[in-house]
């Protein structure tokens, strides 16, 4: 990557001005860290240069996976700097920064569920970078979650169901079909076990997944010593199973419910009447080619070479060889344990499979005490109840995967929905209000605003450009000294309500810690004097951001600002005495104007007042307030509230819970 010399002319015929230049340059930087992106396989969005101080050069990713796309900038920054600086270590750093990237990104394992919850307008956060466990909601409304397992399900249900002997025992006592087996710790064991149950048999992990480790078919005590042999290298304490004829489904149990039944992702291909079986592979492999190789990402090649002697007997068992013509519309099992990440693909049979399996699914997750449930069954012709057709419980998995319901031959299924609604039913966005300020007026309320709302009941957060705090505590940057307090605010699981303060600096460069601000209040301070073309664009971006009050002062002159906040309803806070006491002549105005004994707060259409309450002139003490009164008007309470909390007749502090308007 070398530099244009007609680019580095002294004096250009063009002159730029130093902000343009910094948005040329953060246009590059987000391009490059575009295609990092692309090539980490990671889902794409928009990135926005924005000129900093100096000589700084920032590039936001509109952040879709929790600081992918700001680490993305920051590796294209590096690779820029590379290029002009020691254009030979370039090539060395590419893999490096892409690498850093991949590891950064979520996989589709979890991304079904993100995509879901931002559908809604859900947000969401990892509790820590390359940790599979993420946060919908904010505040004290958040929920966790590791796939579809959730905060809210017992230790006591996951431990049962991650142990196959120990969940495999619940059901059979409660006699429900589950294949024989023995728990074995020794080769003599597992000796004796192939003894007493009988071949054919099944060896694996007791608590492995994703069918990894499994021996199948195997018809000698030698072959299960040397399958529990290398169990036992790995680590695993292991099972030794009779084996049972039938294919290998699960049915989905979400909230107690059977919400879907597939075909477990076993490797096939379907004939057509006229290709041979060996040319359908091939074919079947040159549609799925991938640019970069990922087990998660679907589907993946039919990788034939890791699984060729499990497919010589299974197709043999099947009565075809790879020169052969499948008839059309034949399915042909290349292996017989799922095998997703080598190119299986789940079929949905949910139309097909008997109630009495479903029902059957439904009481396993009862017995385990388990909300989500991912129940496998080895079964001979699904269309037919179990008394009839003979069925085991091979297996339970306590986070049944999103994606199966997906990437599936057949319509796939929104699981993520249905996981999500008993948390956050339809229309609930999981956020708690925040209220934001900027300018030293309306910044220098917010902690009386915090004591107000603690007085209704609330547990109030507050957030300045230095620190978080909560209930008495101070919270760690959520991510070191470069975000905005508020962020560990959000994440934190205590607060019901928000309050931070911002400076300009915070709204260019640091980033705001949410997308949605209730209420913005803007101080006189910064609305007076001549701005920078940044500063101004600072305070668009901050009132743009939906929500559904702005607070200025009385006398503020907003014109510049009705554009951006034009979704957003006022609130004109007169806090000083001899302050123009005027009605403003707006339409559709919400307005708390101080009168000679009084605070009136209501709508002024420029016509016909609607008073909401009148708040007694002696409950402010002072400009600040005034202000907090606003704001708590602004978060939803009603005057009669807020002239309760801001009075302190009598000596007592009233500390009813906020009603919302």
């Amino acid at each position: 990557m070398a530099a244009d010399p007609t680019l580095l002319r002294a004096d250009p015929p063009h002159p730029l001005s130093k902000e343009t230049c910094h948005l040329c340059i953060g246009d590059l930087v987000a391009r490059l860290a575009t295609i990092l992106m692309r090539k980490a396989a990671a889902p794409e969005g928009d990135f926005e240069a924005i000129p900093g101080p100096g000589r700084e050069v920032a590039a936001y990713w509109n952040d879709w996976m929790e600081g992918v796309g700001v680490l993305a900038g920051r590796q294209a920054i590096k690779l820029m700097e590379l290029a002009f600086a020691e254009p030979a270590a370039l090539e060395r750093a590419v893999p490096a920064a892409l690498s850093a990237v991949f590891a950064a990104r979520l996989d589709s394992f979890y991304a079904p569920m993100v995509q879901a919850a931002e559908a809604r307008g859900l947000p969401w956060h990892s509790l820590r970078r390359g940790f599979p466990v993420l946060a919908y909601g904010q505040g004290a409304r958040q929920q966790w979650f590791h796939g579809t397992m959730s905060n809210r399900q017992s230790r006591a249900s996951v431990h049962l169901t991650s142990r196959k002997h120990l969940s495999i025992g619940l059901l059979r006592a409660a006699g429900l079909p589950v294949p024989e087996h023995r728990l074995v710790n020794s080769a003599a064991e597992a000796r004796t076990a192939a003894e007493q149950l009988g071949f054919p048999l099944v060896v694996k992990p007791n608590a492995g997944s994703r069918a990894a480790n499994v021996w199948l078919n195997l018809s000698s005590e030698d072959a299960v010593v040397e399958a529990f042999e290398t169990c036992q290298r790995l680590g695993m304490r292991t099972l030794v199973e009779k084996q049972y004829p039938g294919l290998p489904y699960r049915v989905t149990v979400c909230n107690g419910r059977a919400f879907g039944a597939l075909l477990h992702a076993v490797p096939c291909v379907v004939g057509d009447g006229r290709t041979r079986l060996r040319d359908l592979i091939e074919r079947t492999n040159r549609s799925r080619h991938l640019a970069v190789a990922d087990d998660y990402i679907l589907p993946t090649p039919l990788r034939t070479e890791e699984f060729a002697e499990q497919m010589e007997w299974r197709l043999h068992d099947q009565g075809i060889t790879l020169n052969d013509i499948p008839a059309a519309g034949r399915r042909v099992f290349l292996t017989l344990t799922p095998a997703l990440g080598r190119g299986g693909l789940h079929v949905d049979v949910t139309e097909q499979m008997h109630p009495d399996t479903l029902s059957l699914a439904e009481e396993a997750a009862r017995i385990l005490h388990a909300s989500h449930l991912g129940v496998d069954f080895l079964i001979t012709d699904i269309t037919k109840p179990h008394s009839e057709s003979p069925l085991v419980i091979n297996e339970v998995n306590a986070a049944p995967g999103v994606r199966s319901h997906i990437f599936v031959e057949g319509p796939p299924r929104d699981m993520a929905e249905a996981v999500l609604a008993p948390y956050f039913p339809p229309g609930d966005e999981g956020r708690i209000p925040i209220a934001a300020a900027l300018g030293s007026t309306a910044t220098a309320c917010l902690p009386l605003l915090v004591r107000l709302l603690t007085a209704a009941g609330e547990t109030a957060g507050y957030a300045d450009s230095d620190k978080a705090h909560v209930d008495g505590y101070t919270l760690r940057p959520a991510e070191g000294v470069a975000a905005h307090p508020g962020r560990a605010l959000l994440r934190d699981k205590r607060p019901s309500i928000a309050a931070m303060a911002f400076d300009f600096g915070d709204v260019l460069y640091r980033g705001l810690p949410s997308d949605r601000l209730d209420v913005v209040a803007l101080g006189r301070d910064v609305l007076t004097g001549e701005m920078q073309a940044s500063q101004r664009r600072a305070l668009e971006t901050l009132v743009a951001l939906p929500g559904s009050i702005l607070i200025l002062p009385l006398e503020a002159e907003a014109g510049d600002l009705r554009d951006a906040a034009a979704h957003r309803r006022l609130i004109l806070v007169a806090d000083e005495p001899d302050g123009d006491a005027s009605r403003p002549r707006e339409t559709t105005l919400v307005a708390a104007e101080r009168k000679a004994d009084s605070v009136w707060i209501g709508f002024d259409d420029g016509y016909n007042r609607n008073p909401l309450g009148r708040i007694p002139l002696d409950a402010y003490r002072s400009g600040l307030h005034a202000w907090a009164a606003a704001l708590l008007l602004g978060l939803g309470l009603d005057a009669l509230t807020i002239a309760r909390l801001t009075s302190t007749q009598g000596g007592t502090t009233i500390a009813n819970r906020a009603g919302r308007a």
